[in-house]
């Protein structure tokens, strides 16, 4: 004899995976991604694996690699808080108290000059979500997620 408990339910198996794959359509087509606080995380898992440092300093700006239509990027190398982009050399700069703009490297407030330009650091980072510490970027996040990360990314 059979009891109710053994009579598969086919609809409720079929409800669930409907319910299932509503809902990773929608989940992977709205995957949002690339926030400061994703890209701050996934610097650091970055350089750990990659550089084996805590620094991102390689891994904050981006340029497109090729003239043209293209979605390849290249990384662009950041020393002081300065980067060289189409031959003029760059001083990254962000908000003080006041909101004024001032270097980031501690320059002063000195103007740019022909060779040398400010760059805002919310128009061109990846990620603001940072400290600035001898001569160096930092996350500004606490590592445990990054640390969980770096031997999943470590395979890839």
């Amino acid at each position: 004899m059979t009891s109710a408990r053994d009579i598969p339910r086919t609809g409720s198996r079929q409800l669930s995976w409907l319910i299932f794959t509503i809902a990773f359509v929608v989940f992977a087509y709205f995957h949002q991604g690339g926030d400061w606080n994703s890209n701050a995380r996934f610097a650091m898992v970055r350089a750990l694996v990659e550089k084996g440092e805590f620094t991102i300093d390689s891994y904050l700006i981006y340029q497109h690699a090729k003239a043209g239509p293209s979605n390849e990027l290249r990384r662009v190398s950041i020393r002081n808080a300065e980067f060289v982009a189409d031959d003029q050399t760059n001083v990254l700069v962000w908000p003080d108290s006041q909101w004024r703009l001032v270097p980031i490297n501690g320059t002063g407030d000195q103007s740019a000059t022909g060779d040398t330009k400010f760059a805002n650091m919310t128009a061109v980072a990846a990620t603001v979500d940072v400290a600035y510490y001898a001569g160096h970027f930092h996350p500004n996040k606490a590592p445990g997620t990054s640390f969980i990360a770096v031997p999943a990314y470590a395979l890839i």
